[in-house]
């Protein structure tokens, strides 16, 4: 298994030598504005509260709540509070 961080340390990718084809984060987070990605995405909240837009919808993440995102959907992230909240990301 090899790990990666960021020059800030706010995303850690975890690499094993038998996954393939998929990226899994580990990132602490604030805010990340509007984006989108090529891949599914799999949000799974670890920790904090997270209030996440899309063009469709606007919703609040507890932990262990699991957002789900299909390529090319756009949509932003922002803590519903004052602190941070840790994030298990999966994209596939």
């Amino acid at each position: 298994m090899q790990t990666k961080f960021t020059t800030k340390k706010e995303v850690e990718s975890i690499n094993h030598h038998l996954i393939n084809k998929m990226s899994i984060l580990l990132t602490e987070l604030y805010f990340r504005g509007p984006h989108a990605h090529k891949d599914i995405e799999l949000t799974i909240l670890l920790s904090g509260a997270l209030h996440i837009e899309t063009p469709e919808e606007k919703f609040d993440m507890g932990p262990l709540d699991v957002a789900y995102f299909n390529p090319a959907q756009p949509h932003e992230c922002q803590t519903a509070v004052a602190d941070s909240c840790r994030l298990l990301v999966l994209q596939f």
